[in-house]
């Protein structure tokens, strides 16, 4: 009989790994979306393998930004003077 370490009920065969930052090279469909060229995106390494694999990400060393929002209720409004 062939063994082998690793799999079966209790002992999964693969585990999900860290999300770590990607650059998309080109776009593509990844967990049902649609990846752009150019996005910084957070993937699952074991997800992310294939999609290396093919070239259209790579692995990005800077962190992800977060857009801020601005209030725009906040700000003054110009008003145009009447001639």
């Amino acid at each position: 009989m062939l063994k082998w370490n690793g799999g079966g009920y209790d002992r999964p065969q693969s585990t999900k790994g860290e999300k770590m930052p990607y650059l998309v090279l080109k776009s593509c469909v990844h967990s049902g979306g649609v990846l752009h060229a150019g996005d910084i995106v957070e993937i699952d390494s074991a997800e992310a393998s294939a999609l290396c694999a093919m070239n259209r990400i790579q692995e990005h060393d800077a962190a992800i930004e977060v857009p801020v929002m601005v209030d725009r209720k906040a700000a003054v409004k110009n008003k145009r003077a009447k001639a």
